[in-house]
């Protein structure tokens, strides 16, 4: 579609932007390379499937934001471009080469069907992002005239984009909260944003207050607090499997 909107030229200009951005987000180690017509394919070796989508978002997010800010060309056209991906692991996914492509593409075709500009990983989780039983992992706090009180809430799961949770409160669309995550095996808490997104009464039990399922969407609007949800993401997308390989440490900062 940039092709024929804007010509071969600002198409070629897009691609070669995209590339950097990608060469910017890869170790040496990494094998990157022009797999299709607007297709690229990367190759990480000793990763984890957490690593492989940790490095995947920042480079979708990477792109989004550079094609938002900068114009492409010597005709300075505006191109809304961004990227979808999909990703398979050795050997969980497939041992094969050709079967790591295939998972591969059919992650990617998921990404693309639930609308574009996502990172979808290949596995038997059909949900967006998969979610943890997270009763005890979150703590949210409502903003109030004094201050921030603590809600009754229990956490029903939580994923890479927000959470779900049973609340006496029936909190308004639109309310902001701090949230505190407790991770497991970690001293420390994470301390994230979200905004409540939807808000359902659940049937009433004879004799009990009523309750609200309370659906929040995580906030990412700096760097530090886009950190903070790759951190969550790390423990959302851990292998869980026998058969996973977990990742060698490795330098991701840069």
């Amino acid at each position: 579609s940039v092709n024929d909107i804007h010509g071969h030229v600002v198409g070629d200009e897009a691609l070669h932007l995209t590339s950097n951005v990608i060469r910017a987000s890869v170790r040496e180690i990494d094998v990157a390379c022009r797999y299709g017509g607007e297709e690229f394919a990367l190759i990480l070796p000793e990763t984890s499937r957490t690593g492989a989508f940790i490095v995947s978002e920042r480079i979708r997010m990477d792109v989004k934001e550079m094609f938002a800010r900068q114009a492409v060309g010597t005709t300075n056209s505006h191109v809304d471009l961004s990227v979808s991906g999909g990703i398979a692991i050795y050997p969980t996914d497939s041992n094969s080469a050709e079967g790591l492509v295939r998972m591969a593409d059919r992650a990617l075709y998921r990404s693309k069907h639930a609308g574009k500009n996502l990172i979808t990983l290949h596995a038997n989780e059909k949900r967006r992002s998969p979610r943890l039983d997270a009763k005890n992992l979150l703590v949210f706090r409502e903003s109030n005239a004094d201050g921030r009180e603590e809600l009754r809430s229990e956490t029903r799961n939580v994923s890479r984009n927000g959470a779900l949770l049973e609340s006496h409160t029936p909190l308004t669309i639109g309310t902001e909260l701090e949230i505190d995550v407790h991770l497991p095996g970690n001293e420390s808490s994470i301390v994230l944003r979200g905004r409540v997104v939807r808000l359902e009464e659940t049937p009433e039990q004879h004799g009990e207050q009523a309750r609200y399922q309370v659906g929040v969407a995580f906030l990412a609007e700096t760097d530090e607090e886009t950190r903070k949800l790759e951190g969550l993401a790390s423990e959302i997308y851990r292998p869980q499997e026998a058969g996973d390989i977990e990742s060698v440490p490795m330098d991701r900062d840069g």
